[in-house]
């Protein structure tokens, strides 16, 4: 069954001072307008409760409305929510049984000790024991939050499961690992009873896997070995191309030619700097510098290429050389350190592993997954790296030639590749251009042609408007290129062949012929 709301006017303890909320009306008034001139009385019914039921208060402002008076207008019932509010019903079973105070009451121990007991179907979780230091417990339970539970964390590790431990995540882990101090911290306070807080309980769960932190090193070694492996890989093989690629250019061999040629001629009579054979290849930055009549060196070369060379048009010297803007920012030396420190780091991994063999080979389970997974690692390891190794010496190697065959400066990579990506980056810009300027005569060709093949002038739009007025040439759909409007037809036979299809409009040009005469208000 149900009971009827509370009233309103139920007992209760007072707000603190200075609560907000609608002040309280004095002397239990009820708001303006609702018999503010009397002391309002509760008007719903007392209810009264099961015995042994309480409930905590509810820390409200009690509001009374005068909801009899005949002095208060339907407008004025109006302004006041709880004049709208409906009557409901509760259900006083589900009431108690959420509501309803907990009495609890303290219980002396034989020790002297207290401690607190619940009412039957209420239970207070213990507290958890901590002996860790605060910071070093908040550091670890924020990393165990990205894991999954403990016990499921402690299985992942022994298996070296990949679903459990991703591999962004296992160097963060393996920081988080106990020293041999927090260890023997927690057992020197450990009993049967006690109940550890979630960094006591993953440090102590660690215990069950000997060397757990060789293990994890030589399981993140694996991990990282690839994503290194390609961060060396691919560059060296970039360097490569990029060497391959400016050696058998022969766009740059001939725009050489043409700029050894103009540097000769200006440096004429000039016994230091004239008559010479090649120039240095930290000159490809000054070409741009070496200004003319409203153009520079670099500019006047690539005009003389395209009037000599049009078999070889410049716009192909880019794609002959893709491969060397990305190589100014690789260092031949870092490389050949990061090969080494791959190299140790692969070579640790294995002492570690062997260690862990060594001193766990009467104790070891034969199914532990570390002794299948990292000796087969190791194996293919070892003959990535080697071939690493031949192609980082290779690379080296072609690479010195590269700067012997251009002159033999600068010798560091980036400085070498840097200034080829500039040159390569002007002349870019010159292809731009000279591209730009050819749309303005491809699009008057284009219009050329269009006006002519609508009425026969160069102006496409007039002879558009032409044929508009006098109804000529027009296309309707559905018909085709020889079909003619039969009103135009009966008005001026024509005698002789029909029109080419070349003579008539297509309808996008004159949903284009259209637009174009309403712009101009024709």
């Amino acid at each position: 069954g149900g009971i009827p709301p509370p009233p309103p006017g139920m007992g209760g303890i007072p707000p603190p001072p200075g609560m907000g909320g609608i002040p309280a009306f004095p002397g239990g008034m009820g708001p303006p307008g609702f018999g503010e001139s009397k002391v309002l009385k509760p008007t719903k019914p007392k209810i009264v409760l099961p015995e042994g039921v309480k409930f905590n208060t509810v820390h409200w402002k009690r509001v009374l409305v005068d909801k009899n008076s005949s002095s208060t207008t339907q407008e004025e019932k109006k302004k006041v929510v709880w004049n709208e509010v409906p009557e409901v019903d509760i259900d006083l079973n589900d009431l108690v049984s959420t509501f309803k105070k907990q009495i609890v009451a303290p219980i002396k121990k034989d020790d002297s000790t207290t401690k607190t007991t619940a009412t039957p179907g209420f239970k207070t979780a213990p507290k958890k024991k901590t002996v860790i230091d605060a910071n070093r417990t908040r550091q670890v339970e924020i990393a165990l939050s990205r894991f999954p539970q403990v016990d499921i964390l402690i299985k992942g590790i022994k298996a070296l499961d990949e679903k459990v431990i991703r591999r962004d995540l296992l160097d963060s882990l393996i920081l988080i690992l106990p020293t041999t101090e927090e260890i023997n911290q927690i057992e020197e306070s450990n009993d049967a009873d006690s109940n550890w807080a979630p960094t006591e309980l993953f440090f102590l769960k660690t215990k069950e896997i000997k060397h757990i932190k060789s293990r994890l090193s030589c399981w993140s070694a694996k991990f990282e070995f690839d994503n290194a492996y390609n961060q060396i890989e691919t560059p060296l093989k970039n360097v490569q191309a990029a060497c391959e690629q400016l050696k058998k250019c022969q766009t740059i061999k001939r725009l050489f030619a043409i700029i050894l040629t103009i540097g000769n001629y200006l440096n004429a009579g000039n016994k230091r700097t004239g008559q010479a054979d090649g120039f240095d290849l930290p000159f490809l930055l000054k070409v741009m510098d070496q200004r003319g009549n409203d153009t520079n060196l670099l500019q006047f070369a690539l005009d003389t290429y395209q009037k000599k060379f049009s078999d070889m048009p410049i716009t192909e010297l880019l794609p002959q050389v893709s491969s060397v803007p990305s190589c100014q920012t690789v260092s031949i030396d870092d490389l050949k350190v990061q090969v080494d420190k791959l190299k140790g780091s692969l070579t640790e991994s294995q002492t570690q592993t062997r260690l862990i063999s060594r001193e766990e080979a009467v104790k070891s389970d034969p199914s532990d997954p570390f002794y299948s997974i990292m000796p087969e690692f190791f194996e293919g390891a070892q003959e990535k790296l080697s071939t690493l190794l031949a192609l980082q010496a290779k690379t080296t190697e072609i690479f010195k030639e590269t700067v012997t065959f251009f002159g033999g400066q600068p010798t560091v990579s980036t400085e070498f590749f840097a200034i080829w990506a500039t040159f390569f980056a002007h002349i870019k810009e010159y292809v731009s251009r000279m591209q730009e300027k050819k749309k303005p005569a491809n699009d008057a060709n284009q219009k050329a042609q269009f006006g002519a093949r609508v009425g026969g002038g160069d102006d496409p739009m007039a002879a558009l408007v032409s044929q508009l007025k006098q109804g000529q040439g027009l296309l309707r759909p559905g018909s085709t290129p020889s079909q003619k409007n039969p009103q135009s037809q009966s008005q001026s036979p024509s005698i002789g062949p029909a029109p080419t299809p070349s003579n008539d409009i297509s309808s996008n040009q004159i949903a284009l012929g259209l637009a174009g005469l309403r712009k101009t208000g024709i």
